[in-house]
Order: structure tokens, then C-alpha cells, then sequence
């Protein structure tokens, strides 16, 4: 009896953090073994309970759960290959999944409370700071997602 071999170690998959449902890769194995000797099944090992799922049968890797790369910007999973008549015959692989950012956290200020400014019937020198605004953004910093404009109204 021979152990089941994956065609490929260490994959890499990027998705956005939306996805949910989709299929990010497909995994293959080789066996020198003859039918039926060959069969195997596709497992994932670690962590336990990801937000992703395997077909045993196929090799499918699929998103199962809402992914937030704010929480969790990467996953690895151990998937495992085993012979289905002796389990002791079996070869392990690494899905590295990283979660790529969207525009999905909306601006928030720093304060919860309003702002004023009363002008003096002084002039001010051109320039001169009379207000400073801070909000953030939960979304990776330095992307469009992270960068957003102030606008006086009324």
C-alpha cells in the first residue's frame, strides 16, 4: 500500500472578506496504489471549526461562514489526504487564506458629541487652525477604504 501524495504543498489563496459560499481552490492528491486502493478522503485537520469546509470526495475547498478581516485578515489551514482502507496512510498540506479588506465599516468620530465653533468678529490670519475633526475608519489604513472627506453643511 502506498500513502496518497498532494500534487501541490502549500497553497496560497486571496479573497475579499465578502465572500461567503464560494469556492477558493481545489486540492488534488496522486496514489500509486490501484483501484479501488487508491481511494482517500479529504479532511481538514486544524484549526477546528474554521469558516471553511472540504469535499472529501473532491478536494473543494468552499467558504462557509462570514469572513472580517478586521477580526481575522488570515487563516491556515491543515488539510489532510488519507487512504479510506488504512487511515495510517496519509499526506498533509497548508491552505494559507488571506482576507483582503473592503469598504465595509462606515467613518465614526472621535467624540459622540457635536461640534461648535463661535467666530469672533476679529479677523484671523489665513491658515490659522480654528477646528481640528478626527474620525477613524475600522477599515486597513493606507486604502481607499480607509480615506474619507469632511463636509460643512448648513
Amino acid at each position: 500500500d502506498n500513502a496518497p501524495t498532494f500534487t501541490t504543498k502549500d497553497v496560497q489563496v486571496f479573497l475579499s472578506e465578502n465572500v461567503m459560499g464560494k469556492a477558493i481552490t481545489t486540492l488534488k492528491f496522486t496514489d500509486r496504489d490501484l483501484p479501488p486502493n487508491d481511494a482517500s478522503t479529504f479532511s481538514i485537520v486544524s484549526p477546528s471549526n474554521p469558516p471553511f469546509s472540504i469535499d472529501g470526495t473532491t478536494g473543494v475547498v468552499t467558504v462557509t461562514s462570514a469572513l472580517d478581516r478586521e477580526t481575522q485578515d488570515a487563516y491556515v489551514l491543515t488539510i489532510q489526504v488519507a487512504n479510506d482502507n488504512d487511515d495510517t496512510l496519509k499526506d498533509l498540506t497548508t491552505v494559507t487564506v488571506n482576507v483582503t479588506d473592503v469598504n465595509d465599516n462606515a467613518p465614526k468620530f472621535d467624540t459622540d458629541s457635536f461640534y461648535s465653533l463661535h467666530m469672533l468678529e476679529e479677523v484671523v490670519a489665513p491658515g490659522t487652525v480654528l477646528l481640528q475633526i478626527n474620525a477613524t475608519d475600522a477599515d486597513l489604513e493606507g486604502t481607499a477604504a480607509s480615506t474619507f472627506d469632511f463636509a460643512l453643511v448648513g
